[in-house]
């Protein structure tokens, strides 16, 4: 196969994977975030209505200064709670998918690649997250985080202020 043909069939993959959904975040596969501007980081509304429910967002992050962090420097973990509204249960198909941290004209994001940890209401969803930036701890910073709908649609929303606290 010559290099031409190749080429394109690499670029028409790639147009293919990178279809839009509703609210225009590009979806790929799990383990790679989807690219947000940082105005759509910027301009995520605190409560969000998703397959006719209402949602919140509350979110804590910490860096870990225990003896144990790696060579590299302390990493900064994340929890989402996405938390129905009326105390309605959250729908199974209804799920946290990516975080993002913003904090000035910065902004980084990961994938939740943990399923919603166990022992929480069932009009709550927690996910954990981690391989973060490494800033702060003691600064305030937006989490945004992408729900995923029945139909596999992304809809952002946000915690805002949110303290990085220090962990030892």
């Amino acid at each position: 196969m010559n290099r031409q043909v190749v080429a394109l069939v690499a670029a028409a993959t790639l147009l293919a994977g990178c279809a839009q959904n509703p609210v225009g975040i590009p979806t790929w596969g799990p383990w790679q975030v989807p690219l947000v501007s940082l105005e759509a980081l910027s301009a995520a509304p605190d409560t969000v209505t998703v397959d006719a429910q209402s949602y919140r967002l509350e979110a804590h992050a910490w860096r870990n200064f225990q003896p144990i962090v790696p060579d590299s420097g302390p990493p900064m973990y994340a929890v989402a709670k996405l938390i129905e509204a009326d105390s309605l249960a959250i729908a199974q198909d209804v799920e946290l998918a990516y975080l993002w941290m913003v904090r000035g004209e910065d902004s980084a994001g990961v994938p939740f690649l943990d399923p919603a940890q166990p022992g929480w209401p069932p009009w709550m969803q927690v996910k954990r997250a981690a391989h973060l930036p490494q800033w702060g701890p003691h600064i305030f910073v937006d989490i945004v985080v992408a729900v995923r709908d029945p139909s596999g649609g992304l809809t952002l929303v946000a915690a805002r202020d949110v303290w990085i606290e220090r962990a030892d």
